[in-house]
């Protein structure tokens, strides 16, 4: 928008301000020549006059000729752009900030965490002075910016000096760091996330998931993922579910609950109150209201068993135990559920080694790879990051050349 006003500014100067501005040099010019009208003119422009002149006169007398060349050679230059020229519009090679990002297998505690990213620290102390400026450890969490907290996470942020004042490029220290990082044993995960400068346009490849359906996005995610680490280039791929606590499912059986008189919405209200209570009462005290709430005591909602044994009235007052008419199934649950447009979601996020690929190639590679509609019914893949803003500012420029040709 910006270019095409100044192209729209430019031609109102150059059809109506600057023939004003001609003017008064033009009537001077004239005056100079009728009061020395035998005095030879010298200007230093005539000859690019004259040559100005024999183009534009050839151009029209040929003009069909010309059009067909020029049209020629500016399909030379788009094809040749398209097939040997990478477009990266943000570069991340100036970035002056990284962060490493470790996970520990389920039920780490924080002090094992806290143990684990010593080793860590170790390897992004040995980057020398002139490279690093910092680095901050946090334990207990993942990622810095749209940070996910638990147990078994730890992130390390490393900032580096300018880029004017170091010889080597934040990707070629990442390169260097990957072949230490990769001994460390006892872990299930460790990836690197570059923080760019310029506008926030994301990571380099950033896909969401869109589903309804847990299954067909959880399987969507695992193939994009497989064929994502399957393109050179491509590292550190990831998405965005991460573990949460441990979950107590509790799974009805819905025949037995019709033999029994009993409803899910009995045993949902049931279950709710053992462990959220319900105020029954209240009572004042001076000044105050005092609620009184019937809750099971903190040990008994610690213990599984004591759910199962958990008595449940049905319509005729018999008191009915959990166990006879559900089972229940102990699974790790998620730490945070993500939705794009009221839809669950997941994001998968890469990086991209410039020297072998680009992001909006790794993208197009993926769109064409997988038919969602037909292989993932009510599921779809919408694409961020920089290889979709690239795509935008590319739009954008053709929109602004097509704009000038045609004024």
């Amino acid at each position: 928008l910006v270019i095409t006003m100044a192209l729209v500014a430019s031609t109102f100067e150059l059809i109506i301000a600057l023939p004003a501005h001609l003017v008064p040099a033009l009537e001077r010019r004239q005056r100079k020549a009728r009061q020395k009208p035998n005095e030879p003119t010298r200007n230093w422009f005539d000859p690019l006059r004259k040559l100005c002149r024999i183009v534009v006169k050839f151009s029209l007398r040929f003009r069909y000729v010309v059009l067909v060349l020029c049209i020629a050679l500016a399909s030379g230059w788009f094809w040749y752009a398209h097939h040997f020229m990478e477009v990266i519009l943000f570069p991340n090679s100036a970035a002056d900030e990284f962060h490493v990002m470790m996970e520990l297998p389920m039920g780490s505690s924080l002090e094992a965490s806290s143990e684990k990213v010593k080793e860590l620290e170790k390897i992004v102390a040995t980057i020398p002075d002139d490279e690093l400026s910092a680095y901050i450890t946090r334990a207990g969490r993942w990622g810095v910016d749209f940070a996910v907290d638990g147990e078994r996470y730890a992130t390390v942020q490393v900032i580096l000096t300018p880029f004017a004042e170091r010889t080597r490029t934040v990707n070629e220290i990442i390169e260097d760091l990957r072949e230490w990082t990769e001994s460390i044993k006892g872990i299930t995960k460790l990836v690197y996330h570059i923080k760019s400068g310029g506008p926030p346009v994301g990571p380099p490849v950033m896909i969401r998931v869109v589903s309804p359906h847990d299954t067909t996005r959880t399987q969507l995610t695992q193939d994009v993922v497989a064929y994502l680490k399957g393109l050179p280039g491509v590292q550190d791929v990831d998405n965005d579910v991460r573990p949460g606590k441990q979950q107590v499912q509790i799974q009805l059986n819905y025949n037995r609950l019709a033999e029994l008189g009993l409803t899910a919405a009995d045993v949902a209200q049931n279950v709710r109150i053992a462990y959220d209570g319900q105020v029954v009462t209240s009572a004042r005290y001076g000044d105050d209201d005092v609620d009184f709430r019937v809750i099971l005591q903190d040990e008994a909602r610690r213990d599984t068993q004591y759910l199962q044994k958990l008595l449940i009235p049905n319509q005729q007052g018999r008191l009915i135990p959990l166990a006879r008419i559900a089972d229940l199934e102990i699974s790790e649950g998620i730490a945070a559920y993500h939705h794009y447009r009221f839809k669950r979601s997941t994001t998968i996020k890469a990086n991209v080694d410039t020297a072998m690929t680009t992001p909006l190639e790794v993208i197009n590679a993926v769109r064409g790879h997988f038919n969602v509609i037909r292989d993932y019914p009510g599921a779809r893949l919408v694409m961020e990051g920089e290889a979709v803003e690239t795509e935008k500012s590319m739009m954008n420029l053709l929109i602004t050349l097509l704009t000038a040709v045609i004024g």
